[in-house]
């Protein structure tokens, strides 16, 4: 895992790329990312078919929002206000802020991981787990990113073949309308 002067070496070397970057959002081992007025809000009342893609597209974007508030149990998908480009020898690890997490806030459900050759707005899965509603807002620290150095430039990096759904993504991003499930 990189430390705070090891990602600046990385941003400096181009192996990392966060725009805008912010170096009072520097961290021991990470970098606070920010949350975009843009958020993917799921309208659909019934069962999510994985197989056929019922479902599974049916969200309301709201943009430009000045505050939101999450209802308990709520979803909504968000997006960094940075964009972030990672190197073929860089992993990324998107993770909630504790303070956010004592609060019942989830930032990311299982998709945390962000593979070398990565570039785009990370799409933040926003879950409230508390029995009280929480408010949101732009611009607020949603989460950081850690990185890992490979041991060697992944072969094939992110993004360089077809089937790559979230590459140069620009805001947030819901999951491809149908995934590749076995009859």
């Amino acid at each position: 895992m990189l430390s705070d002067a090891s990602i600046l070496e990385r941003i400096s070397w181009g192996q990392v790329v966060i725009d805008p970057f912010d170096i009072d959002r520097l961290q021991p081992a990470s970098v606070d990312l920010t949350l975009a007025p843009s958020l993917l809000v799921p309208f659909y009342d019934g069962v999510i078919d994985i197989r056929t893609g019922e479902g599974m597209d049916q969200f309301t974007h709201v943009r430009q929002f000045h505050s939101y508030v999450l209802e308990p149990g709520e979803f909504v998908l968000g997006c960094t206000v940075e964009r972030v480009e990672l190197g073929p020898q860089i992993v990324g690890r998107f993770e909630g802020k504790s303070s956010l997490g004592r609060l019942g806030l989830l930032t990311h459900i299982t998709a945390g991981f962000i593979d070398p050759g990565f570039r785009g707005y990370i799409t933040v899965e926003l879950h409230n787990a508390n029995t009280n509603s929480i408010r949101i807002y732009p611009g607020m620290p949603i989460g950081q990113i850690a990185f890992d150095e490979l041991d060697r430039a992944a072969a094939h990096p992110y993004g360089e073949e077809s089937g790559a759904h979230y590459a140069d993504q620009d805001e947030p991003v819901p999951v491809p309308s149908r995934l590749r499930v076995p009859a």
